[in-house]
């Protein structure tokens, strides 16, 4: 059964106030009010609709705008559309319900969402850049389904918190009416059967529940702060758009959630006893915290949380009003990072005044500083003392510095001069370092001159004055020392011109030494050679000659021998030297070389009754021409025979270390003075003890010993005690 619905004529009235023929809504607040207006003044909500949704979409600028409910199956249905043939555009209709259906857990939240359309009906596509989308809300579900939603048909640059908090709470509104009127039927078949009751009340009241709650919403959506209301336990039961953005939860998760739960973990043990300490008073929370994080950098926001009150008077939950005071808390901060910094600063400045002060007094050279005004406001005993001022420095502190300037003008050879150069430097403000001015007594003073700025304001000058005269005295030594030295060096530059003439010609000497030394080795070789031959050839018949001739052809063979030596160890030793011997180079065994040698002369050691011991251990081979090395170690062992005391030893060693062979050649005889030894491996050198004794030799052996060596790319060495015997060490390096 149902029933009409009865409306005062008071709320109809206002209604009718509250509206003009044809006027438009100006305002979101004052279309709410239209909305209430209309719903009460039409026989049901959905009458109304078609009336507010024109003044929807002119408000918006929107294209279409449409409003429909679920049925029981939760398919939506179309209750009423502006322009009217938007209701029957079945590929618009289709792609809104498909899309309501998408979001289905936005419809069981009572919130909204925005997406791009597709379909046709309405001009669709881009205008001007914009892409043709839906905006749509819902309101609270009854019983499982949505009584009223509202969607705008536009240009999405249109959909902001205007218009969504608008949507819903006109959705809210036309939800509520058509409630009331299904509570209506109720009551009007409960009158029906029991008595007859008074709706003027109920209606008057459904009235004001519908503008309160309708204008609770809007503003709340349109607040710049953030709203939640919540139960006496704390549990959300409506958050606007605001808190949603500012804790980053959608609608959904917000609804049931306890409202502390968005706060940072960090600042939620200190709310709760806050709180605590607000409901055993007035129940009242105001302060500061910051949000859950949802970013690099923390949100600050100021809550403020009062009791909500039913009709009775009786707390029935909270209202929450949060506010983003980010902006404020980061100014804080730099303004207490700014105090800190000042703070530092004064502390700076005041530790840098006190170590200048301290600098200034210390200091050797003498000091004084003025302000822009030209009193002295620093000075110190050294600028007294060496201008002779009698006053102590802090007595002339506060005076003028031009007239410390007339009292000192007489220590200078020329007073005016020294004013004027002051005075220019003053004026001119450039500063001046090491500026020398000469002094009456003989002196000469070093001034420096500062010009003191800050941010470009004058603050008064510097000066610093030093007594220069010993750095005078030192430069002008220096200066003498200079030429000096450019002196000697031009004269070792001369003397290197010469040296280097008298080297050349010394070289132009040596190769013609040795070119004539080849030459005549090579002249002496060929007649050495046939008398060595016809010596040995006549001296073969030796019963044809007497005793007498035999000794003389003995004489005769021997000097030819030792002279034809002598030419070919010149011509070896040429050619050495000159790099012109091709070395066949093999693998030589160093113990059997040491062994063959020793072997090759033990017929001349015993003739002298001289011992010969070797002691050569085993190892790697050297590459080496075997016939150089034989003459190498033949040389020092027939030395070191020839030098030896009758009855004497000579000791030769062979051993290595991995990386080098050494050989050493020692013997007991007659020994080298020490200050010959530097030159003992020249050409035709020989121990002075050697040619006082008459023993034979040449003076090349050593020098073809160590020209062999070398050209193995190893060295020769040698220790000697006059009177106490020689040893010769061959280094040769071991093969790789």
């Amino acid at each position: 059964m149902g029933a009409s619905r009865v409306k005062p004529a008071a709320d109809l009235a206002v209604a009718a106030a509250r509206l003009a023929a044809g006027r438009s809504a100006a305002s979101p607040v004052e279309l709410v009010e239209f909305a209430v207006g209309q719903v009460l003044r039409e026989e049901t909500a959905v009458e109304a609709l078609p009336a507010i949704l024109g003044r929807l979409a002119a408000l918006f600028g929107c294209r279409a705008a449409l409003a429909f409910q679920q049925d029981a199956g939760q398919e939506p249905v179309i209750l009423a559309a502006h322009p009217r043939q938007a209701g029957g555009e079945q590929a618009l209709r289709a792609e809104i319900c498909a899309l309501s259906a998408e979001h289905a857990d936005v419809a069981a939240a009572g919130g909204f969402f925005q997406a791009p359309l597709t379909s046709g009906g309405l001009p669709r596509g881009r205008r001007a850049g914009r892409q043709v989308s839906v905006l749509l809300g819902y309101s609270a579900p009854e019983a499982g389904r949505c009584l009223c939603a509202v969607a705008l048909v536009g240009d999405a640059a249109h959909w902001n918190a205007e218009s969504r908090a608008t949507i819903r709470a006109i959705a809210a509104v036309v939800a509520a009416q058509i409630r009331h009127a299904s509570d209506t039927a109720v009551l009007a078949e409960r009158e029906t059967r029991t008595s007859a009751r008074d709706l003027g009340e109920l209606d008057r009241a459904q009235v004001a529940r519908l503008e309160s709650e309708g204008r609770f919403r809007l503003l709340s959506q349109l607040a710049p702060v953030g709203i939640v209301q919540t139960d006496l336990d704390g549990a959300c039961t409506f958050a606007n758009d605001r808190w949603c953005e500012l804790t980053g939860m959608t609608a959904q998760e917000a609804i049931g959630a306890g409202w502390t739960s968005s706060l940072h973990p960090d600042d939620t043990e200190r709310i709760a006893r806050e709180w605590e300490r607000a409901a055993e008073t007035d129940g009242e929370l105001r302060t500061d915290c910051r949000l859950r994080p949802a970013g690099p950098d923390p949100v600050w926001v100021h809550i403020a949380v009062v009791p909500f009150l039913a009709a009775d008077g009786r707390a029935c939950g909270f209202l929450a009003a949060v506010t983003n005071v980010s902006e404020r808390k980061r100014a804080e901060a730099e303004r207490e990072e700014l105090l800190n910094a000042e703070r530092a600063a004064r502390r700076s400045l005041a530790d840098q005044t006190e170590r200048l002060n301290g600098l200034v007094n210390a200091a050797i050279p003498g000091i004084l500083m003025d302000d822009e005004h030209g009193r002295i406001t620093q000075v110190n005993q050294s600028f007294c003392d060496l201008f002779g001022i009698a006053a102590q420095p802090c007595q002339l502190i506060g005076s003028p510095a031009a007239r410390v300037a007339v009292r000192i003008r007489r220590v200078f050879a020329d007073p005016d001069e020294f004013l004027r150069r002051a005075s220019e430097l003053v004026a001119g403000r450039r500063p001046v370092a090491l500026d020398e001015i000469a002094c009456a007594d003989g002196r000469t003073l070093e001034w420096d001159y500062a010009p003191v700025s800050v941010n470009g304001d004058n603050r008064g000058n510097l000066w610093g004055v030093a007594d220069a005269t010993d750095r005078q005295l030192l430069a002008q030594q220096r200066e003498r020392l200079l030429e000096a030295e450019a002196a000697a060096r031009a004269a070792a530059e001369s003397a290197q011109l010469r040296l280097a003439a008298q080297n050349a010609r010394l070289r132009e000497l040596d190769e013609a030494k040795t070119q004539f030394i080849s030459t005549m080795s090579h002249e002496l070789r060929t007649p050495l050679t046939s008398i060595v031959a016809f010596t040995e050839l006549i001296m073969d018949d030796e019963r044809e000659l007497n005793e007498e001739t035999v000794g003389s052809l003995s004489v005769i063979r021997r000097n030819a021998e030792r002279l034809l030596r002598l030419v070919g160890n010149l011509l070896l030793l040429n050619r050495l030297e000159a790099g012109v011997i091709p070395l066949e180079l093999a693998a030589v065994s160093v113990p059997d070389l040491v062994a063959e040698t020793v072997r090759s002369a033990s017929a001349t050691a015993a003739d002298r009754g001289i011992t010969v011991q070797v002691s050569a251990a085993a190892g790697p081979a050297v590459r080496a021409d075997r016939l150089q090395l034989d003459q190498v170690v033949d040389n020092l062992l027939s030395n070191a025979i020839k030098f030896s005391r009758q009855d004497g030893r000579v000791l030769v060693e062979a051993a290595h270390d991995g990386r080098r062979w050494r050989i050493d050649v020692a013997d007991d005889g007659i020994g080298i003075p020490a200050d010959e030894l530097g030159s003992l491996f020249g050409r035709f050198v020989r121990a002075s003890n050697a040619r006082t004794a008459g023993l034979p030799g040449t003076g090349l052996g050593l020098s073809v010993v160590k020209a062999i060596t070398e050209l193995h790319g190893g060295s020769v060495e040698v220790r000697s005690t006059a009177g106490h015997g020689t040893t010769f060490s061959v280094y040769l390096p071991i093969s790789q």
